[in-house]
């Protein structure tokens, strides 16, 4: 495993013995909770992560959440620790209240008037589906302003890419028409809204409201890959950061490329996150 390097390790710690707020900001799935390629709702987070993100809460000079692509009720429901900051949407929304309900997320203004095209889009996605004959063997995820659509119960690979380029076709030209951008990762299809804001601007935005002076990002996909180019972003404007990817046997070689760190998995990011809560706290 590649750990944090000693310099690495002195920048954090010098920017908290100075004053600075340390920002530690994770993805959730396949980040500190390992995938389900079936069924995205029977998955945990790991006990030690939540553990780690719950000690951050309570640190004076620490600021910690989460950037999701997840709806935040659910988002807060499977990490469970107050106190947090939850950004969700791939960006696009955020709330301070925890529990939090739909009305209590305050979503970019971009991303307004996908509330209602979502409606528009799932009755449509929803008639695709049972034509193709697929409504009982894939789930869909509502997620406000996005659409998901995991596939990865549908059989074997082959049949998955199959199934997949009938969906695209069946879909994407009506997303598109309603202002949506087709993506297609590992087992899951997603709508999202064709805006300028994603995890990038997320990120930015996350650091400027904490006044944070040191970020550390932790992610697994490609949909977390504008997270690592913001800290590009953060460093000329005089904000460190470390960008650190939970690497599988499938990991994107350009996400390999643009991190500052790559640990295995989540065990990897969870000894990471573990090591991290003695390393700051010892010098808050």
């Amino acid at each position: 495993m590649q750990h944090f390097t000693d310099a690495q390790i002195a920048e954090m710690q010098r920017n908290t013995a100075n004053g600075g707020t340390t920002l530690v900001l994770s993805d959730f799935d396949g980040t500190q909770c390992e995938l389900d390629d079936k069924n995205p709702d029977n998955v945990a987070i790991d006990p030690r992560c939540r553990q780690a993100m719950r000690v951050f809460s309570r640190l004076p000079l620490v600021k910690a959440g989460f950037l999701s692509g997840r709806d935040i009720p659910t988002l807060q429901m499977l990490v469970g620790v107050e106190g947090l900051i939850y950004v969700g949407y791939h960006g696009l929304g955020r709330a301070d209240k925890f529990p939090a309900r739909l009305n209590d997320v305050t979503f970019v203004p971009e991303a307004r008037p996908f509330i209602e095209r979502n409606r528009t889009l799932g009755q449509q996605v929803g008639q695709v589906l049972f034509t193709l004959g697929l409504s009982e063997s894939v789930i869909i995820e509502d997620k406000v302003v996005s659409l998901a659509i995991n596939i990865g119960g549908v059989g074997t690979k082959a049949t998955q890419k199959k199934v997949a380029a009938d969906i695209e076709r069946g879909l994407r030209s009506f997303a598109e028409q309603l202002g949506y951008r087709y993506t297609y990762d590992l087992t899951t299809i997603e709508f999202r809204p064709n805006v300028p804001r994603n995890k990038g601007t997320g990120l930015i935005e996350v650091v400027r409201s904490v006044g944070a002076d040191f970020v550390l990002f932790f992610y697994d996909s490609e949909t977390d890959l504008d997270g690592q180019k913001a800290l590009g972003w953060l460093r000329d404007q005089g904000i460190g950061g470390i960008g650190v990817v939970a690497e599988r046997n499938n990991t994107d070689r350009e996400l390999l490329a643009a991190a500052d760190l790559r640990v295995p998995g989540v065990p990897g990011v969870r000894d990471c996150l573990v090591d991290l809560t003695t390393k700051l706290r010892r010098r808050v």
